[in-house]
């Protein structure tokens, strides 16, 4: 990062920012022994299916590696939140065949309230649950059958970015383990996706400087907006989610008195026009849809955008890859014309929520 953006942009957050190539490589180290280790090879094989759950950051790590669980595991995995499952989660679902599902409960603190009511009610119901917390001591740690151990080194407070990558990495080299000895790749092809995941650290170390100096010029263009709308879909929806209690990583923004919006993924509504559950519509034409809107595509960065646009009614819209990529074949596209169900009417049912029916 240049100097000037050092001094301008030097702030906790930012720090914790620049300290994840650090830990990425310190943490790789210190889980991937404890997650070869943590289950043994009968309570792999027992696994039939998986339910992850957490809270703000914990459950935004959950989101961010179902998919990437299930193509390594082979395994159903579900994403719950702690209160659904402590209190809505059905009971046929729960103890059924050697103590399955396995319920994967993320928390650092171990602490939260939600966390602690979700794993005693699987334990009830017999399920076979795996704690990832940071306190042996904590409700969630005493309430699981197993423990994975986080140890992530002490910093200066800020939204939760550290404790995120952690969360994520160790789901992730449990996943990797999981699939090794249930025989879904070679141990050579395990260890070949342990190091990409360590080297994950040098290759952000790398781009950082490019991100801050990005990052800076679009804050200062954009810094007198308002509110923004967050866009995402599959492995990058984490990432704009908002979270139960405006938490996730929409609360930076709430840090800084920006507002922002519930992320939305994308829903066919008809020829050429598509909505999402903020009112956003998208057009398969490149005009504007009315005085006052914009296309969006060039602010975002959008790629391959030659016939394709966003419209929108003045709110701000950050994009990722999954967005960009919207006229091709991006795994899990939102917007395939071949299923019918995407063609229900979209109705407002409440609270900022649209859904076919």
């Amino acid at each position: 990062m240049s100097e000037r953006l050092t001094k301008e942009y030097d702030n906790p957050m930012c720090r914790q920012a620049m300290s994840l190539p650090e830990l990425i490589r310190s943490q790789y180290e210190d889980l991937e022994p404890k997650t070869r280790k943590v289950l043994s090879f009968q309570e792999i094989f027992n696994i039939q299916r998986v339910v992850l759950t957490g809270c703000g950051d914990s459950y935004a790590a959950c989101m961010a590696t179902k998919h990437v669980f299930e193509m390594l595991t082979g395994i159903q995995a579900e994403v719950v939140t702690a209160i659904d499952f402590g209190r809505y989660y059905s009971e046929r679902h729960m103890g059924v065949d050697c103590q399955n599902p396995l319920v994967i409960a993320v928390s650092n603190s171990g602490r939260v309230a939600r966390i602690s009511e979700a794993v005693q009610r699987a334990k009830f119901h017999d399920c076979f649950v795996l704690g990832i917390t940071g306190n042996l001591t904590s409700p969630l740690a005493q309430n699981s059958d197993k423990v994975l151990k986080l140890d992530i080194p002490p910093f200066e407070s800020a939204p939760g970015t550290r404790s995120y990558m952690v969360s994520v990495m160790a789901l992730l080299l449990l996943a990797v383990r999981i699939g090794e000895v249930r025989g879904m790749y070679t141990m050579d092809q395990a260890m070949d996706y342990r190091y990409d995941m360590k080297n994950q650290g040098d290759l952000l170390e790398a781009l950082l400087p490019q991100m801050a100096e990005t990052c800076a010029k679009t804050a200062e263009e954009w810094k007198d907006f308002p509110c923004f709308d967050f866009v995402g879909a599959g492995f990058d929806y984490a990432a704009v989610w908002p979270g139960e209690d405006a938490g996730g990583h929409r609360k930076i923004f709430h840090a800084y008195q920006l507002g922002g919006m519930v992320p939305f993924e994308l829903f066919r509504q008809g020829p050429g026009t598509h909505r999402h559950r903020g009112g956003v519509q998208y057009h398969e034409s490149g005009t504007k849809q009315d005085k006052g809107r914009h296309s969006l595509w060039k602010e975002a960065g959008a790629a391959d955008v030659s016939h394709h646009r966003w419209s929108w009614s003045g709110r701000r819209i950050l994009c990722n890859r999954a967005v960009s990529q919207i006229s091709g074949q991006y795994a899990g596209d939102p917007v395939r014309s071949d299923v019918s169900s995407r063609r229900l009417p979209l109705r407002h049912v409440g609270r900022g929520v649209w859904a076919r029916m």
